[in-house]
Formats: structure tokens, sequence, C-alpha cells
């Protein structure tokens, strides 16, 4: 019985590509149904601003002003105080934009479909060793024989 030995060399490349998307989770839906408000506390700070110059004039201890210059006055507060309101405001639709953004911006970094790639490469050598089986063995020691008689 004779056996054979053979040296083989192998190379194996491999590339693959996967992509994983996140679902909806309970959290991205409660995030997705956020909305941000402006501070609803601006209107009641500028009313009570409004009445104190309104009630700054009733002091029974303060001094006298000739109605003229106490119109000229409450209206010239009134004024500011409407600016500065409006300046809260803009500020505050400034904020809520912010956020809507900054929600926006995390609920697609959150979401977005992921793809991985991955790729490398085996290489080796080795050998085998391959022993005739008992049916290749008994055929050509039958074919020995037969050339003996021959």
């Amino acid at each position: 019985m004779r056996s054979s030995k053979q040296n083989q060399q192998f190379q194996n490349t491999s590339t693959g590509t996967s992509t994983s998307t996140v679902g909806n989770s309970p959290d991205i839906e409660a995030l997705r149904g956020f909305h941000a408000k402006v501070d609803p506390g601006i209107s009641y700070q500028f009313n009570r601003l409004r009445k104190g110059v309104e009630q700054g004039f009733k002091d029974p201890l303060g001094g006298y002003y000739a109605p003229q210059v106490r119109d000229a006055i409450t209206r010239s507060s009134q004024s500011a105080l409407g600016q500065q309101e409006a300046e809260a405001y803009r500020s505050g639709e400034q904020d809520v934009n912010a956020m809507e953004y900054g929600k926006l911006s995390q609920l697609a970094d959150l979401t977005a479909p992921r793809t991985q790639t991955s790729s490398g490469t085996q290489s080796g050598t080795g050998q085998v060793t391959q022993t005739p089986s008992w049916l290749s063995t008994g055929s050509s020691i039958a074919g020995a024989v037969a050339q003996g008689f021959a």
C-alpha cells in the first residue's frame, strides 16, 4: 500500500457588506412627538411690568406730574416694554427652532441605516496525505498477479 503526499497552497479572499436599520422604539416615537414651545411666562412677566408702569403714578407719597407728562412717560414705557416683549418672543422662537433642529438631527442619526463593510484575506500552506483505499489496492494487486501469469 503506497501513500502519496501532496503540498497545497491556498488563499481565500472575502468581502462583504451588511446594512442594518433601527426600528421605531417607544423612545424614538416619544422624541418624534415632542414639540418645544416658547416660554409661556414671557407674557406674564411683561404684563406685570406694564401694571407696574401704570401703578407707578398712583403713589400717594410720590411727586406730582402733569397729566400730559404722565401720559408721555406711560406711552414711552409701554412702547419700550412692547419692544422688549417682542424681542423676548423672537428669542424664544429661535430657541424653539434650535431645539427642533437638534431633535430632528438626533432622530436622523439614531434611525439612519448603518452600513458595515468587511474584507479579509486568509492564506496558508498545508500538506495532504492520501492513502489509497482497499479497493484500489486490491485492483493493483490483481493487475500485478495477472501480469505475472502472462
